[in-house]
């Protein structure tokens, strides 16, 4: 595919590296520089067809000289998750809807009894807090209510960059997934009331 002289997929090389361009499309209107990490192939979205020639070549001079492949292989999946979410904050702006992102949290919070999670607790938080509108964490209780696959958990909004932030209860079936208003399940908040007295 043409765009005035330039002939896509542009390929930039860097000793044995080689690092890809390609051309934006209807299904995807962003230029896209792609190179692989083993055998991982990792894309980024640019809007300027200029911007991204300056990451490509930083990209293939990194992998050339060998210590950007020995920092990108030691850190894969940090850098797959910073792809993803790249990727995700304008694909939510062209289609006009919410982009939803799930996260790990880190494994100190099971050592910390039955406190709430917070950003802190979340891989990669300084940059999923920088890029996020609204953080939510599903917590429930180590010594939680179950009645059959219902249990109570707690909805904790960390971050809210447009509204409040707080805590509010909901009740979580299991078998299908699904949550609701805790009170319609009187039967499960008699049985943390007995617990937590």
């Amino acid at each position: 595919m043409k765009e005035g002289k330039t002939t896509f997929p542009i390929r930039i090389k860097s000793g044995s590296a080689s690092v890809s361009i390609y051309d934006r499309s209807d299904a995807y209107p962003y230029y896209r520089v792609a190179h692989y990490v083993g055998s991982q192939r990792q894309m980024k979205p640019f809007t300027r067809l200029a911007d991204a020639r300056l990451q490509a070549r930083q990209i293939a001079e990194q992998i050339s000289t060998g210590e950007g492949r020995a920092i990108r292989m030691s850190r894969a999946d940090e850098l797959i998750y910073q792809r993803a979410r790249e990727a995700i904050a304008p694909l939510g702006l062209t289609l006009d809807t919410a982009a939803i992102e799930l996260a790990q949290l880190n494994r100190s919070i099971e050592n910390d009894n039955n406190r709430s999670p917070r950003l802190s607790d979340l891989r990669e938080s300084g940059s999923i807090e920088a890029d996020s509108d609204v953080v939510i964490f599903i917590h429930r209780e180590k010594k939680g209510v179950f009645i059959d696959s219902r249990m109570l958990c707690q909805i904790v909004v960390g971050k809210n960059r447009n509204g409040p932030q707080g805590v509010f209860d909901l009740c979580f079936d299991r078998d299908v997934c699904w949550f609701e208003d805790w009170r319609k399940h009187q039967d499960l908040v008699a049985e943390a009331e007995k617990l937590r007295s």
